[in-house]
């Protein structure tokens, strides 16, 4: 089970540590900016392609492992 919590509080400093606020993330990943304050914010959470592309464009990439 994904801890919902704790990969928001990752998700936020890995965007803050590339200096990228909410709007210029929005931007660079063609989703919106309303999808990602509400993550942010623990308002709704994204789907898979949506944090995909957030973390493509902050760099990263969203890797599944078998337990």
């Amino acid at each position: 089970m994904v801890d919902i919590d704790w990969l928001r509080q990752e998700f936020i400093a890995i965007r803050k540590s590339k200096k990228l606020s909410k709007a210029k993330l929005a931007k660079i990943s063609k989703t919106s900016q309303t999808t990602l304050y509400g993550f942010e914010t623990g308002k709704n959470s994204p789907t898979i392609q949506t944090l995909e592309k957030w973390l493509d464009a902050l760099g990263y990439e969203l890797d599944i492992h078998q337990k």
